[in-house]
């Protein structure tokens, strides 16, 4: 959803912190943003430098250099008066743009997934990366509620590839078809799988979340080094 005003939630607002976006543990600071409008006034760092945008063109996927600019507008309507809005340089829109990432440079990618999927406990979905053994991503969770109103509680999200598992996020309670997949591919240039989800709980906002597998620590797959929260209304 490129734009906050076409986000068809019911009237009730949460507001999510704003401010910069940070890796985790040492190293690059990683940001993740998208080009779109969000709800009350937000700052994001690195607004003069260039940033990395995820584009797809003639069936290929593509890094390429962006200039941002971010302005705050009055809204027509919503939870709040004025909007911050997000714009890129280029016609066509980004699906995320990436800013601290080693290996970012302009050229093309390996993608296996993009898209928003809600991944449901008992239905892995496998990944594939090139002519490597497939990445696996699953889920575990206790289904309730009737339909119409399903929630799952000890949800979790795991990856897994040859021996190694890793959990990649952890509720207490989630909507169905809240938090899921929104890319796969090697966003790095390591020859490993890198992820961006959407860590939500519920059907309101977004809270999307980088993990790449430069950043991963011993024995694990990836490491979360973004996130983006934005709020629904």
């Amino acid at each position: 959803m490129n734009s906050l005003f076409t986000l068809a939630f019911p009237i009730l607002c949460v507001v999510l912190p704003s401010g910069p976006l940070a890796s985790q543990g040492a190293g690059p600071v990683v940001h993740l943003l998208k080009a779109q409008d969000y709800y009350g006034r937000r700052s994001f760092e690195g607004q003069d430098s260039v940033w990395y945008g995820l584009y797809r063109a003639n069936d290929q996927w593509l890094f390429l250099p962006s200039r941002v600019t971010i302005d705050t507008i009055a809204t027509p309507r919503g939870c709040t008066s004025a909007a911050t809005r997000v714009g890129a340089d280029r016609a066509d829109a980004a699906l995320f743009l990436i800013q601290g990432l080693p290996g970012l440079s302009a050229g093309p990618l390996q993608v296996v997934f993009d898209g928003s999927v809600f991944v449901y406990p008992g239905r892995p979905r496998e990944l594939r990366l090139g002519e490597a053994d497939p990445y696996r991503l699953s889920a575990r969770g206790t289904r309730r509620g009737r339909p119409g109103d399903i929630t799952f509680a000890g949800y979790e999200l795991l990856l897994d590839h040859g021996v190694r598992k890793q959990v990649l996020a952890s509720f207490d309670v989630v909507e169905e078809a809240a938090p899921g997949l929104v890319f796969a591919g090697d966003l790095d240039r390591d020859q490993r799988l890198d992820l961006i989800l959407d860590l939500r709980r519920s059907y309101v906002g977004h809270r999307y979340a980088l993990f790449v597998s430069s950043f991963a620590e011993r024995d694990s797959l990836v490491l979360k080094v973004a996130e983006l929260p934005i709020s629904g209304c």
